[in-house]
């Protein structure tokens, strides 16, 4: 992202953060079988946050990084919230190696909402939506 407004970069990588369970750097360490799967049906199913141990359905207003189903070979998604409306949104991060390209895509996509959204005179109604 060289060529990047740095100041939407920092905006971008705060959006996403703040729709995370854990630290980015945390997570970056983790593999995508450590990951929430996201259900064919909509439904987030994976570690319960306070125990790994545990599995267990996560609830509708959940926001994070999710792997698809096991068909679905590696395609991760992000289920964030629009920083315009607030509305819960599923982002299709494509087929990535690792979670860290994963959030780096998570954090790509919202940062190029963002420029569109300065690019066309809305820059205004972007907030920072948890």
């Amino acid at each position: 992202m060289s060529n990047y407004n740095a100041d939407l970069i920092k905006q971008a990588t705060e959006i996403v953060q703040a729709q995370l369970d854990y630290p980015i750097d945390l997570l970056k360490q983790l593999r995508g079988t450590d990951m929430p799967i996201l259900l064919d049906s909509g439904v987030v199913y994976g570690p319960a946050l306070d125990n790994f141990c545990v599995l267990t359905t996560y609830p509708d207003t959940w926001t994070g990084i999710a792997t698809g189903s096991v068909l679905s070979g590696g395609i991760f998604w992000f289920l964030g919230r629009c920083p315009t409306s607030g509305e819960r949104t599923f982002v299709c991060l494509g087929k990535q190696t690792s979670v860290a390209g994963a959030i780096d895509a998570a954090i790509e996509r919202v940062y190029l909402e963002l420029a569109f959204l300065r690019n066309t005179g809305h820059a205004q109604q972007t907030s920072h939506v948890a």
